[in-house]
């Protein structure tokens, strides 16, 4: 039968401390006893006590619970407050009285009984029973349970500070699609300054060779270069034809002998 207000240790010779397994109201409600005498003791902490002298040992030691019958601890007036805690407190005081008589009553009933003698022997283990078959496995599933409510999604966590500017450039992204062409602007008014010169033009056909003149007698004195004629006007140039295919090189004519002024190259150089 279960104990509720009281405790029973059988002493070492050494052993002082005992543990309380029950809840009090008041300290004062709380006794020791060593072999049915009352003992003198100090609580150790709120859940044991120190006996004052060592119990000795094989002696029974009662640590018992005997709440207050002459006064209850809560007194309640006219007019006042009812707390919480106070009749809490009076709850459990009407608890531990009950208690305590159940464990009285108990005792008494043990007494009537006598003392339980010791324990007899243990009797031989009996032989291990057959193992029973192994019942056969099952194919079916059990079911499945149902799945719980998704809960509520929790609140955004609060930003992150901004990361220090990088002095690394990044690399250079690949280049875009060339863009379509614009359109072509208007064309701008004539100009009043002369263009650069044209490339010169083709080299006209050669004039016919005249006819050689008759050779004169051998000199051995150059004779006197001819002053230059005026350079005539240069002519409009004309667009640039297409190069000619290059003729081929006539043969290099015999060299005349050597002769003094030729009176028909000159009429011809001086224009007479």
């Amino acid at each position: 039968m279960a104990k509720y207000s009281y405790v029973s240790y059988t002493g070492t010779g050494v052993q002082q401390v005992y543990t309380l397994p029950f809840p009090y109201i008041d300290k004062a409600d709380i006794k020791v006893t060593v072999n049915g005498l009352s003992v003198p003791f100090n609580f150790f902490s709120a859940s044991a006590v120190y006996c004052l002298t060592i119990p000795p040992a094989g002696a029974t030691v009662e640590v018992r619970r005997g709440s207050n019958l002459i006064s209850a601890p809560v007194n309640f007036s006219d007019g006042s407050v009812l707390l919480e805690r106070d009749l809490d407190t009076l709850s459990l005081y009407t608890l531990y009285i009950a208690q305590e008589q159940a464990d009285n009553a108990a005792d008494i009933q043990r007494g009537l009984q006598g003392a339980r003698g010791d324990a007899g022997p243990t009797g031989p283990q009996g032989a291990t029973g057959n193992t029973g078959a192994t019942g056969s496995a099952s194919t079916v599933a059990g079911p499945q349970g149902s799945i719980g409510a998704t809960g509520a999604t929790g609140a955004t966590g609060p930003a992150g500070p901004t990361g220090s500017a990088s002095t690394v450039a990044g690399p250079q992204g690949a280049t875009g699609p060339q863009g379509a062409t614009g359109t072509t602007g208007a064309t701008g008014a004539a100009s009043t300054v002369a263009g650069p010169q044209g490339a010169t033009g083709n080299q006209g056909a050669q004039g016919t060779t005249g006819a050689t003149g008759s050779t004169g007698a051998a000199s051995t004195a150059v004779g006197p270069q001819g002053a230059t004629g005026p350079t005539g006007s240069t002519g409009l140039t004309g667009a640039t034809g297409p190069q000619g295919i290059q003729g081929i090189q006539g043969v290099t004519g015999a060299t005349g002998p050597a002769f003094g002024p030729d009176p028909v190259a000159l009429s011809i150089i001086f224009g007479s």
